[in-house]
């Protein structure tokens, strides 16, 4: 599951998994229209998410996906709609 907080210790942000510090650079996903089907629902649909950008953890291999701003202001206008994908 995505932590919904970071780890960050001073100006180094940590791997949320495993709380190491030897991050990738931030990099954009590229021209591809990449998408994540989140684990909630807003009105009995999945949620997808547009991912803008990531870092992988050299240490355990954990991906971080990050949105933009339009889509985490999408995302937040629907917020207390969320709930729980109950599978």
């Amino acid at each position: 599951m995505f932590s919904t907080t970071q780890s960050v210790k001073g100006d180094q942000m940590q791997c949320p998994i495993c709380a190491g510090s030897r991050l990738s650079p931030e990099t954009e996903t590229g021209p591809y229209n990449t998408a994540f089907r989140s684990g909630f629902r807003v009105g009995g649909k999945l949620k997808t998410v547009q991912i803008d950008r990531g870092r992988i953890c050299r240490d355990c291999g954990y991906v971080l996906l990050f949105v933009g701003r339009g889509e985490l202001s999408r995302l937040d206008s629907s917020w207390e709609e969320l709930e729980p994908n109950e599978r």
